[in-house]
């Protein structure tokens, strides 16, 4: 039941008599909330709540950084996406989100955003680019506002559509700069807001012209004549993030025969933000020897060993594919195994030989294989072909 102005003793009396239960507003319908107005922060406590929990549902199950980078991904996605799918999420929100995000990817806890090794606005770059190829919130809004422009253009079926051409759009078109946002819904201004975004993706295609505008719609190859006129300014400015050069290393550290979390551990040493190797050359360990040692293993006995050369020599690997993944592999491995063994020294005070570093490196990379092969990938069966020989 939900009631206004009642007192408390009313309220008591009908609940009881009626066998009814209370409830506020506003009311949630296939899980959104039915209210004519935006958004508030205090409307979306339950997406809070919802992410706050699917967070917290997998602290306790140990999950590494690769895990927990792998439930940001697939999960959060769908919860932002369902409410977006309808609303504009406020601001506030969304930095909220990003917040609670960065805490559990970093520290596997929540509340907890500082500390973090890269920033989040790096981390959700594509990996070409050097990030991890999250998705950041605060872009959820513009994506959402594009749907609807796009169902505007081409969803005439729409019941909404056919409302808001009727209402607003039925004198003018949508990217017409005459077209004013006075005396209309909040909604519709935060569409007339993306116009220019939205001007760089639309084009027309031309039947019989009954539902295109000569001079407003982009049906030319020059966009719309009011943008070559110069009404809009210039479109070529507009993109949906700032795009950055691509990373030379990003194959070195995504690739087909990658683990997780020893991809994830050489991100991190790609954009040196794991100084690993100086503090354990501090220790007294000889990182040198575990790569050479892998690297003897494989047959090949003219690899550098310091870090640039490495990685130059990597990327300009002149073998054929497959000994290029199983070096890949032994290289992330050592990098893996050589940072767990910094946090070991660190933590448990405990140190391991290089040739124990070395053996689980190796052994690793080979469970790797099998499991490719398992999985019916042709690559497995190649790389497992290749450790067969070992």
């Amino acid at each position: 039941m939900f009631c206004s102005g009642l007192s408390d003793a009313t309220e008591a009396n009908i609940l009881m008599r009626f066998l009814l239960k209370p409830e506020v507003l506003p009311v949630r319908y296939l899980g959104f909330p039915l209210c004519s107005k935006r958004l508030s922060v205090k409307d979306c406590d339950p997406l809070i709540s919802q992410i706050r929990r699917k967070y917290n549902a997998s602290m306790n199950r140990h999950l590494s950084l690769a895990g927990r980078l792998t439930l940001i991904s697939s999960a959060i996605p769908g919860i932002i996406g369902f409410l977006t799918s309808a609303f504009c999420i406020p601001g506030k929100v969304l930095k909220m989100i990003n917040s609670l995000s960065t805490s559990f990817l970093w520290h596997g806890c929540l509340d907890n955003p500082r500390g973090a090794n890269i920033s989040w606005q790096d981390v959700c770059r594509p990996k070409v680019e050097g990030g991890l190829g999250l998705r950041n919130s605060a872009s959820w809004n513009i994506d959402f506002g594009l749907k609807l422009i796009w169902l505007l253009h081409f969803r005439a079926g729409s019941l909404w559509v056919a409302w808001m051409r009727r209402k607003y759009l039925s004198m003018c078109s949508f990217l017409s700069s005459q077209l004013t946002v006075r005396n209309t819904s909040w909604m519709f201004q935060r569409l007339v807001d993306l116009r220019p975004i939205a001007q760089t993706l639309v084009y027309y295609e031309i039947n019989n012209g009954g539902e295109t505008y000569f001079w407003w719609d982009p049906w030319t190859p020059f966009r719309s004549f009011d943008s070559i006129l110069g009404y809009f300014g210039s479109y070529g400015s507009w993109d949906l993030r700032e795009r950055r050069q691509p990373s030379t290393w990003t194959s070195l550290v995504w690739h087909a025969a990658s683990v997780p979390k020893q991809a994830i551990t050489s991100w991190l040493f790609m954009l040196n933000r794991n100084p690993t190797m100086d503090r354990l050359l501090s220790w007294g360990l000889d990182v040198e020897e575990v790569w050479r040692k892998c690297m003897v293993r494989l047959g090949v006995s003219n690899a550098p060993t310091t870090w640039q050369s490495v990685i130059d020599w990597l990327s300009s690997f002149p073998w054929d594919r497959i000994l290029k993944l199983v070096i890949l592999q032994i290289w992330q491995a050592c990098l893996y195994e050589i940072w767990k063994e910094q946090n070991t020294r660190f933590h448990l005070g405990s140190t391991a030989p290089p040739i124990k570093i070395f053996e689980v490196a190796t052994r690793t990379a080979r469970f790797k294989a099998i499991a490719l092969k398992n999985s019916g990938k042709t690559v497995g069966n190649e790389l497992f072909a290749f450790w067969s020989r070992f």
